[in-house]
């Protein structure tokens, strides 16, 4: 089952509220924002891929988080 980045999925995890900044998106789901610090040449590189396959770069950081989350399940704790 692969996890997202809802304020709903963060308190499910135990991250605490009030972390980041809540936003409205047009399929009105809450998300959290979340600042990342990445390799120049790898910013570069994820911003080529994303014009050539027509996504937005901010749809890779989701896939990987949610790689991350489903790879790890079962160190989460079980709430």
């Amino acid at each position: 089952m692969a996890h997202s980045l809802t304020k709903a999925g963060a308190e499910q995890h135990g991250y605490p509220q009030g972390e980041g900044r809540e936003r409205k998106t047009r399929s009105c789901r809450r998300e959290i924002a979340l600042r990342r610090h990445i390799a120049a040449k790898d910013k570069r590189q994820l911003r080529l891929l994303a014009a050539s396959e027509g996504r937005r770069v901010n749809d890779y950081y989701i896939e990987a988080v949610n790689d991350f989350l489903e790879k790890h399940a079962d160190r989460l704790p079980k709430l």
